[in-house]
């Protein structure tokens, strides 16, 4: 009963109710406020005030709502908040009170994103505590939202910012520039993180997927990687752990080749494949660890990616999936089935199409040729890493291919040294 949504929903939903709860407080609202929970927040803030903690960082207050918050449960109806008694009008005015800061230091709308998952989290809350939102609460709010939506496009464009909400896409583009920077590297962290990115990338996956991949779910098949996933976010109860997505090589661009860079990471480290199962990228945080070098690298080459129209700031860990999907719906005229790759990326269709649209191999296998880049226009698109020979090269051009290839070697055997 407590895995109505996954960990780390649950924590951002937390904060949210946090936040609110707080909110509640410091405007004397104690009526909404259940007796047993007040009684610990008063104690909380006197904590707080004996140690002159500011109203940034009141850590005793802050622990008091926690706990109650981690002892609530459906069955015992121990909600910190009284919500029977919460009013359309105080959540509205509370969502309307939040304001963040833009790049002048002007006081702002936050995102309809961030709006949201406050909504949401209210949504959460109820369920989790075993009380119903009334149709007419749950109406109104939806009615608000959009307004809302409504209120910061407006603002947005009379101030002149970027309309475009959360991280850009990355594009086709800075995806293979971030790769060879990362391929050319000497530090040690950059194969992991080239690992990392061209998996995401190619399996159009969300980072914690990648790093929570297992070695015992990834399989060599006739001329491709397959790829097997106990659970997604749709997925949360593995129905459909039996289908693999299937990866395949680029040998024309070598920096954004997924079979040598899988090849590569097992080279220098052949510690993950010495078990019959474990983690592909063992050790915690490892999503952490990647974001830090991802944004690094940006860093040690401004220049080149402003050049792509990227800046500090501008990627995330879902610019990449953003990317790949947009690379195989709209980079070529001829483009895999759109049920394909909402399937692979893990995108609803909406209940009729997810109900009678399913897995095939043959789309995923098609979804997979695109995203390595390959144009499904070029008589290469089928290159396979198994049966290429040299084929169709000049001489000249054979010698530089086999002459790349053995950098290529010794690149991996200096890492792995």
């Amino acid at each position: 009963m407590q895995l109505l949504v996954s960990e780390k929903t649950k924590t951002t939903y937390t904060q949210e109710h946090l936040k609110f709860i707080t909110y509640l407080y410091d405007l004397d609202a104690d009526e909404y406020i259940s007796d047993w929970a007040l009684d610990d927040l008063h104690k909380g803030h006197d904590k707080d005030q004996e140690e002159e903690r500011t109203q940034r960082n009141r850590r005793h207050l802050r622990e008091s709502i926690r706990h109650h918050l981690n002892l609530m449960n459906r069955f015992d109806k121990n909600c910190p908040i009284i919500l029977p008694k919460l009013s359309f009008a105080l959540f509205t005015k509370y969502m309307i009170d939040i304001r963040s800061m833009d790049d002048n230091n002007n006081v702002c709308y936050m995102s309809s994103v961030s709006y949201g998952t406050i909504k949401s989290s209210l949504v959460y809350l109820f369920n989790a505590s075993g009380h119903k939102m009334e149709g007419s609460l749950s109406k109104e709010l939806n009615t608000f939202m959009r307004g809302l939506k409504k209120t910061i496009a407006k603002e947005k464009a009379q101030s002149g910012v970027s309309l475009e909400e959360g991280k850009k896409p990355m594009s086709f583009a800075v995806y293979k520039l971030m790769c060879q920077k990362l391929f050319e590297s000497d530090e040690d962290d950059a194969l992991f993180a080239h690992t990392f990115l061209v998996l995401e990338w190619n399996l159009m996956a969300r980072a914690h997927m990648v790093g929570d991949m297992d070695v015992s779910h990834v399989e060599w098949r006739q001329d491709c990687l397959l790829f097997f996933f106990g659970r997604s976010k749709r997925n949360q109860a593995g129905e459909d752990s039996e289908r693999p997505f299937h990866v395949y090589s680029n040998p024309e661009i070598p920096e954004i080749c997924p079979v040598l860079a899988l090849g590569t990471y097992l080279v220098a480290y052949p510690d993950v494949m010495r078990s019959s199962g474990g983690l592909l990228f063992p050790g915690s945080s490892q999503y952490s660890r990647f974001m830090k070098i991802f944004h690094r690298t940006i860093e040690d080459h401004a220049e080149e990616f402003k050049k792509l129209g990227v800046t500090k700031g501008d990627l995330g860990s879902h610019s990449s999936r953003k990317g790949a999907i947009t690379l195989v719906t709209t980079g070529c005229t001829v483009s895999p089935p759109m049920a394909a790759v909402c399937i692979r990326a893990g995108c609803s269709m909406g209940p009729v199409k997810d109900r009678y649209i399913h897995y095939e191999k043959a789309g995923d296998e098609f979804v997979g040729r695109t995203v390595t880049g390959i144009t499904a226009l070029d008589c290469n698109f089928a290159i396979s890493p198994v049966y290429w020979n040299w084929c169709g090269l000049s001489p000249s051009e054979e010698s530089n291919a086999k002459k790349r290839l053995e950098e290529i070697i010794n690149g991996i055997t200096n890492k792995n040294t």
